[in-house]
């Protein structure tokens, strides 16, 4: 694999991250996030896992729903919008919770309310 195709696995890998990260901190399930996103829960699960590159327009659907910036979802800028109340994490931040933690030790990130 050549440097720009890992590179723009590990982009896809953090976008699915950051999705993911908004999902759980929204309390959704995969499925009813998966619903509102018009994908099925499986696809949902391959663009959060980085095997997919997710659409602009599933991109577009959360930054509209969720009052969240394309920067943010796409760039990991952490531009935050007024009425957000997201924790907007850095990406070693989000390797960490949802990477580099051995299986079964996971625990998700509550929501922040």
């Amino acid at each position: 694999m050549t440097s720009p195709e890992r590179e723009q696995d590990r982009d896809n890998l953090l976008i699915g991250l950051r999705l993911r990260d908004v999902r759980l901190q929204y309390g959704y399930s995969l499925e009813r996030f998966a619903e509102q996103l018009s994908v099925s829960p499986s696809h949902l699960s391959n663009i959060e896992c980085g095997r997919k590159p997710p659409s602009l327009e599933v991109l577009t659907k959360v930054a509209k729903a969720f009052d969240i910036s394309l920067d943010y979802l796409i760039l990991g800028r952490q531009d935050r919008q007024q009425g957000n109340f997201l924790i907007f994490r850095s990406d070693d931040e989000l390797l960490k919770t949802f990477v580099l933690v051995p299986p079964g030790t996971r625990s998700d990130p509550s929501p922040a309310r």
